[in-house]
């Protein structure tokens, strides 16, 4: 029997991640990149790294998958990977201003690129690392129409939630509840 493709083994990596199979996906990636560090199987070793609680290699997984990634032009999937490691930096690592850049980074990415639901990704990063209500309130509001624009659910529903506490942070209980009620 031949041995599998790259792109068959990335196929079972990102089937065993959707299953929950963290040992499988990783023994698919890990194999995918070891027969071609391509960022498809970067990426997914990455994500999978970060489910087994490796975040410092998923880390180094994503920003190699970046790295080659940016070489392909596709810039939603290419800010995606950089929204995911400017939130990795903050809230995994604590550094402040490796995640700016990451941002930068994603911003940079979609200067050019046409409207989708990673732009409302990225408002709703703006918004999560803001500490003032309003601003909060204004990238949420711009997430939320962007994912309701795009059929992003997940965007949709992450969006409505940080709404709701941006609501919650000013006093507008009601309201603020109602989002966070939407949202889930």
């Amino acid at each position: 029997m031949a041995e599998p493709g790259v792109a068959e083994l990335i196929g079972r990596g990102e089937e065993a991640l959707t299953t929950g199979d963290w040992e499988g996906a990783r023994e698919a990636f890990a194999a995918a990149v070891n027969d071609e560090p391509s960022w498809q199987a970067l990426d997914g070793l990455g994500r999978t790294l970060w489910w087994l609680g490796e975040v410092d290699r998923a880390i180094d997984h994503r920003e190699r998958a970046y790295a080659l990634l940016r070489k392909s032009g596709d810039a939603p999937q290419g800010a995606r990977i950089a929204l995911w490691l400017a939130r990795e930096y903050l809230e995994a690592v604590g550094n402040q201003p490796a995640s700016n850049g990451w941002i930068a980074r994603a911003e940079g990415v979609l200067r050019d690129a046409e409207p989708g639901s990673v732009h409302g990704w990225l408002a709703l990063t703006r918004g999560g690392l803001s500490a003032d209500p309003d601003a909060m309130r204004r990238h949420a509001e711009a997430a939320l129409e962007i994912g309701r624009a795009s059929d992003d659910a997940d965007l949709e529903a992450s969006a409505l939630a940080l709404l709701g506490r941006a609501m919650l942070l000013v006093g507008e209980f009601d309201a603020g509840v109602a989002a966070l009620d939407e949202a889930m």
